[in-house]
């Protein structure tokens, strides 16, 4: 057992803690029933009626057994917990005239009562920071941390 990273697992927070331990067990019961020589159909249909509290796809768990490829199960947990920082994602490159350009352009917008369109802003200064150079982030995808089924869901309500 590898205490380092089991004691790393407890300094995270219980969320994140109780993923890591669900995305294990969820891992064992697939090794379980993949030794036992059952096809990913009927592992995939065990798995839903198992009561989990994820239910990842096929992509999502050949993501997971990288993640734990020589490590002993007993330590899957800790490899398995979601990424986690006190400090948040690092800041994307944006210099200080691409900030400013959509500054003014949010302050000379939305006088009218309507707000500000901060997608057509973002995309307009996009274009200024590209014609002169300038290093400006892209616009976050409203989706993209909702994963598989919050997308299909958010599709088709």
């Amino acid at each position: 057992m590898d205490d380092a990273a089991h004691l790393a697992l407890l300094a995270k927070p219980e969320r994140t803690q109780e993923r890591a331990i669900d995305r294990a067990a969820i891992l064992v019961f697939v090794e379980k029933h993949r030794k036992t020589g059952l096809q990913w159909p009927k592992i995939d249909a065990l798995l839903k009626g198992a009561g989990f509290s994820e239910q990842p796809s096929h992509q999502t768990l050949k993501r997971w057994f990288k993640l734990v490829e020589n490590v002993d199960p007993i330590n899957w947990a800790p490899a398995l917990a979601p990424g986690y920082s006190t400090t948040g994602a690092p800041l994307a490159d944006c210099q200080p005239d691409a900030w400013t350009d959509f500054e003014n352009r949010v302050a000379a917008s939305g006088n009218n009562g309507t707000g500000a369109n901060f997608r057509a802003l973002h995309k307009q200064t996009k274009a200024e920071a590209y014609k002169n150079g300038w290093a400006f982030p892209a616009l976050p995808h409203r989706h993209a941390s909702l994963g598989e089924d919050g997308r299909r869901e958010a599709a088709h309500p």
